[in-house]
């Protein structure tokens, strides 16, 4: 692995966003299609599939994935690829013996899911085989993650996505939610066979050094725990509102068109996921270099583009959230056009506490990440006890943002502690995006009054956007000239052009940390 610069950073993320559109666009036909297909109740059984898979990734792969990508960053900064190597052996026989061990335990607990799920027993035993090919290609890209392969990231990442989802359009016909859970197992399979082969090759020219130098499996559990009983806080911060709305409805129906407007909201996280991937194999190897100054540097460098632009997207999606809830799924999914609003209008807030705790991973501190986790959930279900029976799905929406909320306060109170990084308020990109969304929302209010067409509606809205965006860069000048390169940089080549027109011309006269 070389030294990561910011221009690579960029590049890698810009691999991943690149890979994180075309999936994107992917999920966005599969979820108005199965809308249209399955109708509410159908999502609702769907949901409560994804449920399933999602619990077995929680407590199957053991934190291997992460524990891959962190040591072999680190190792490789530190001059050491055969314990690179090593390291990612030893998480892969972590995820392997975790996966087994939880296939079989949930495997024996089906008809208690079955009958609280709400859902048929074959269909959690389908979920079980689905979360088994995804846990093999969540534990295969954290190495690949750590090698900085993101390229290959990205191709497994559409490989999973396109032989997952397009599949299962076509079988949710015939055999409805039972044609879901098929097609989900296999795409990550596929996605884990390319993944596997690249790593092969990767890995064979490091056997000797990775012989002599082997990394232990107490040293990858010791890292790992923690971040076991994260992956299950996590699975609880995606999931817990989503039980609690069903517990407190016993409906499929508004089950799934709340997961229909909380999954769109989060497609926004397009670009800062993207960045996060590409930041932890950088924050590692920058740590392993030079300790904690490095990590501040580069949190630095990616905070302002993360502010810039989920903020941005986020406030614009809200804005226009019924016409566009209406115009992908369908009127059924428009009455949740309110909580859209609400998990999108956040979203900058989870981008955040995704960076922070990114920051957190990079220097080993997965106990504190833990804490900020832990707190998270303890807000999330206070919040929801006191909100989902009275308010319903916008309490439940409001309650996942508090715990949101949470997470980013406490794991930027460590990083601030450890690493002397102070958070930026950015006035420019805040007002920017603000400024944004408002023409937005206007843009909307107008479309309304004058009873167009959703279409027309969507039309509107998207032309109020680009314009308010082309505009507002040249008057306000929100990007400093090296975030403005970074961020081109993470563009593929053909459409810079372009964003180079929308984002505005470099600026003249302003440092670094001008802002």
């Amino acid at each position: 692995m070389e030294r990561p610069t910011a221009e690579a950073v960029g590049r890698g993320a810009g691999y991943v966003a690149g890979a994180n559109v075309i999936t994107s666009l992917i999920a966005f036909a599969f979820y108005a299609a199965a809308a249209r297909i399955l109708g509410t109740r159908g999502m609702g059984e769907v949901t409560m599939l994804f449920l399933v898979i999602g619990l077995y990734g929680a407590v199957g792969l053991l934190g291997a994935n992460s524990a891959a990508a962190r040591f072999a960053a680190y190792h490789s900064g530190s001059g050491s690829a055969g314990r690179a190597a090593s390291a990612i052996v030893r998480s892969m026989e972590l995820a392997t013996a975790g996966s087994l061990a939880s296939f079989v335990a949930l495997a024996a607990a089906s008809p208690w899911l079955s009958a609280a799920l709400g859902i048929p027993e074959r269909l959690v035993l389908l979920g079980l085989a689905a979360g088994l090919a995804s846990n093999a290609g969540s534990a295969l890209s954290g190495a690949l993650q750590g090698l900085a392969m993101f390229g290959d990231i990205s191709v497994q990442s559409v490989i999973a996505s396109a032989l997952s989802r397009i599949p299962a359009i076509a079988l949710a016909i015939p055999l409805g939610p039972v044609g879901v859970a098929v097609a989900w197992a296999l795409g990550p399979a596929a996605g884990a066979l390319y993944a596997a082969l690249r790593l092969r090759g990767r890995l064979g020219s490091r056997a000797r050094a990775r012989n002599a130098d082997p990394v232990s499996l107490r040293e990858i559990l010791i890292f790992s725990a923690p971040l076991y009983v994260l992956s299950i806080i996590s699975f609880l911060q995606g999931w817990l509102g989503i039980s609690f709305l069903y517990a407190v409805s016993r409906s499929l129906e508004v089950t799934g068109a709340y997961y229909i407007a909380s999954a769109s909201a989060g497609i926004l996280g397009i670009i800062y996921g993207a960045l996060s991937t590409a930041l932890l194999p950088a924050m590692s190897f920058r740590f392993g270099e030079a300790g904690h100054r490095g990590v501040a540097e580069a949190l630095r460098s990616a905070e302002g583009i993360v502010v810039y632009v989920t903020l941005t997207a986020s406030l614009a999606a809200a804005a226009a959230s019924r016409p566009l809830l209406d115009l992908f799924y369908g009127s059924a999914y428009a009455p949740y056009a309110p909580e859209f609003s609400v998990l999108a209008g956040a979203a900058v807030v989870g981008a955040l506490g995704s960076l922070y705790g990114t920051s957190l991973q990079s220097m080993g501190m997965t106990r504190e990440w833990l804490v900020a986790g832990a707190a998270s959930v303890g807000v999330l279900f206070g919040s929801l006890a006191a909100l989902a029976p009275t308010a319903g799905a916008i309490g439940v929406a409001i309650a996942a943002v508090m715990g949101s909320a949470t997470s980013l306060a406490v794991s930027y109170a460590y990083v601030r502690r450890r690493a002397g990084h102070a958070i930026a308020l950015h006035p420019r990109k805040v007002s920017f995006a603000a400024s944004v969304g408002a023409v937005v929302a206007i843009a909307q209010a107008l479309a309304g009054y004058a009873h167009l067409h959703t279409v027309g509606s969507v039309a509107v809205d998207a032309v109020a956007l680009v314009a308010a965006f082309a505009v507002l860069s040249r008057a306000m000048d929100p990007l400093e000239p090296w975030e403005r390169t970074a961020l081109l940089g993470a563009i593929p080549a053909a459409l810079r052009p372009l964003a180079g027109a929308l984002v505005g011309p470099r600026a003249r006269g302003r440092g670094r940390n001008a802002e």
